[in-house]
């Protein structure tokens, strides 16, 4: 569960590499996740990554969201060449509402799929904490 949780917070690093650059290569990514072991770890980290996630949309040029992107590692190409707004929605958005469905089902919370930015902060919190309640987190 801890790593889900986590893996929610570093989805918004992934935004320079899909808003601001041409090609994402995860042979050139690299991620420190920290200690999960507690969730106010991953809240803070998922707050610091947050706010880099909006700064990547501020310094977007929308002229560009039809450049071609593609997402490698290394030389092995495994989403693209597709239109940059394509892969925000389809790559990115869709990443982001997808973890944390999982999120839901596993807890066993019927909320149907959660496609509302704005409540991410929310639910990351309230997941995190129900988590611990019930033992799940490890």
């Amino acid at each position: 569960m801890a790593e889900l949780a986590s893996h929610i917070a570093e989805i918004f690093t992934w935004y320079q590499g899909t808003f601001n650059v041409d090609e994402f290569n995860l042979a050139k990514y690299i991620y420190d996740k920290g200690d999960i072991s507690q969730s106010s770890n991953i809240f803070q980290k998922f707050e610091i990554n947050f706010a880099e996630a909006k700064k990547a949309i501020e310094d977007s040029d929308e002229a560009n969201y039809f450049n071609n992107w593609t997402l490698k590692a290394g030389e092995a190409v495994f989403i693209g060449p597709l239109p940059k707004i394509q892969a925000i929605r389809g790559f990115l958005y869709n990443h982001i509402y997808h973890i944390l469905n999982l999120h839901l089902i596993y807890l066993g919370h019927n909320y149907g799929l959660l496609y509302d930015v704005h409540k991410y902060k929310y639910l990351l919190n309230l997941l995190l904490k129900q988590c611990q309640q019930e033992s799940r987190y490890q």
